[in-house]
C-alpha cells in the first residue's frame, strides 16, 4: 500500500487542476471529475482522521465546500441528460427539455461565482505541511490505519442501514452516500481486507454497481420530482408531459426493485456480522439479545415484506386495473425469487467463512 504523503500529494494534485478547469467551465465533464476527486481526497483524509494528525481542517472545509457548491449543477446535468434521453420518445414533453435547459444555465453560472469564493491556496499549504511533517511517519502508517479508517466507513453504512426503510428511497440515498466512502476508499488500496474477517463475503467490486445503481435510483426520484413541480407551475403542460411522467415513473419502478435486491444482500452481511460478534462475545451489550424479526432494519433476519411494500407503491403510483399491474407483479415475484436466491447463496458463504469469521 503507497505512503500516506504519496496518497494525500497525488490526490490533491489530481484535484488542483480539476477544481481551476470546473471554476473557468462548470459543464458536465468537469463538474463529475472534480466531485470524484473531490470524495477521493475525503477518503484519504479519513485515514488523517485516524491517526489523529493535524492540519485537516483547512484541505477538508475547502472539498466539502466545492462539492457543496456543485451539488445543484451537478443534479441538473443529469437530470437534462435524462429527460433529453426521454424526450426523443416523447415529443411533446419538448417544453420540459427547454425548461431543465435555462435552469441549468443559471445553476452553471452560480457554481461558477460559488467557485471563484472558494479559496484553495490555503488548503494547498496544509495540505503540504500535513503530508510532509508525517513523511517519516507515513510508510507504515497507512497500511496500519487502514483497518480502523475502513472499519469507521462500514460502521457508518450499518448505521444508516438500521434506519433504512424500503418505501423511503430519501434513507436509501443516505445508505449510498456512505457506501461512496467505502467505494472511494477501495480505489485508495484500502481494500475490503481491512475489515477481515467481517466482510469476508462481500466483493469490492459489488460496492461500486451497488453505489452506482442506488446513485440511477436517486436520478430518478429526482427527476420525477421536478417534472412535478414543473407541472405544479404550468398546469396546462400537465398532459403534454403525462406520457414521459408515466415512462419515468416505470423506470423508477425497475431501479428501486434492482437495488431492493442490494439493500437484501447488504442487510444480510450487517445481519450475519452482528449475529457472529454477538454469538463470539460473552459479554455482548443486552440489546444485542433484544432481537425482533419482524423489524427488519432492527434485527437480525432481512424484512420479509418486499411484495407487500411494491405492492403498496404501486398501487399509489397506478390506478386500480391497470393494465401495467399484471407485468408489475410479475417482477415483484422476480424480485421475490432473487432474494430467496440471495439467501442460500449467503448461508453458503456463511458456512464457507464460518470458522474465519469465529475469530
Amino acid at each position: 500500500m503507497p505512503s500516506l504523503e504519496s496518497l494525500l500529494l497525488d490526490a490533491w494534485n489530481k484535484w488542483r487542476p480539476e477544481f481551476r478547469r470546473c471554476r473557468r467551465s462548470a459543464s458536465t465533464g468537469p463538474v463529475h471529475r472534480v466531485r470524484v476527486e473531490s470524495r477521493r481526497v475525503l477518503a484519504i483524509l479519513a485515514l488523517f482522521d485516524t491517526g489523529g494528525y493535524g492540519h485537516v481542517r483547512p484541505v477538508r472545509k475547502v472539498v466539502k465546500a466545492t462539492l457543496d457548491a456543485l451539488s445543484k449543477i451537478r443534479d441538473a446535468h443529469v437530470q437534462l441528460d435524462d429527460a433529453k434521453t426521454l424526450v426523443k420518445q416523447h415529443q411533446a414533453a419538448q417544453p420540459f427539455i427547454d425548461h431543465l435547459d435555462r435552469r441549468e444555465r443559471r445553476l452553471r453560472k452560480s457554481a461558477r461565482g460559488a467557485l471563484r469564493s472558494i479559496h484553495v491556496k490555503p488548503a494547498t499549504r496544509a495540505c503540504k505541511r500535513l503530508a510532509h511533517a508525517y513523511a517519516a511517519d507515513s510508510p507504515t502508517a497507512a497500511s496500519r490505519l487502514a483497518r480502523p479508517a475502513m472499519a469507521g466507513a462500514w460502521e457508518d453504512v450499518e448505521g444508516r442501514l438500521q434506519d433504512l426503510d424500503t418505501r423511503d428511497t430519501h434513507t436509501i440515498h443516505r445508505v449510498r452516500v456512505a457506501l461512496k466512502n467505502v467505494r472511494y476508499m477501495l480505489e485508495a488500496g484500502i481494500g475490503l481486507q481491512a475489515l477481515e474477517p467481517r466482510l469476508k463475503v462481500f466483493d469490492g467490486a459489488e460496492v461500486v454497481e451497488t453505489v452506482r445503481r442506488m446513485g440511477r435510483l436517486h436520478d430518478a426520484d429526482m427527476l420525477l420530482a421536478r417534472l412535478d413541480a414543473f407541472v405544479a407551475k404550468q398546469t396546462s403542460r400537465a398532459e403534454a408531459v403525462a406520457s414521459m411522467h408515466e415512462a419515468l415513473t416505470r423506470r423508477r419502478g425497475q431501479l428501486l426493485r434492482r437495488v431492493l435486491v442490494d439493500v437484501q444482500m447488504l442487510r444480510r452481511i450487517h445481519g450475519e456480522t452482528r449475529r457472529t460478534r454477538a454469538a463470539s462475545v460473552s459479554h455482548a451489550p443486552q440489546h444485542r439479545g433484544r432481537q425482533e424479526p419482524d423489524q427488519g432494519s432492527r434485527g437480525l433476519a432481512l424484512p420479509l415484506d418486499v411484495d407487500a411494500a411494491h405492492a403498496a407503491l404501486l398501487e399509489r403510483q397506478r390506478p386500480a386495473g391497470s393494465q401495467e399491474n399484471g407485468r408489475e407483479l410479475a417482477e415483484i415475484r422476480f424480485v421475490a425469487d432473487q432474494r430467496d436466491a440471495i439467501r442460500g447463496r449467503t448461508a453458503e458463504l456463511r458456512e464457507k467463512h464460518r470458522g474465519r469469521l469465529a475469530r
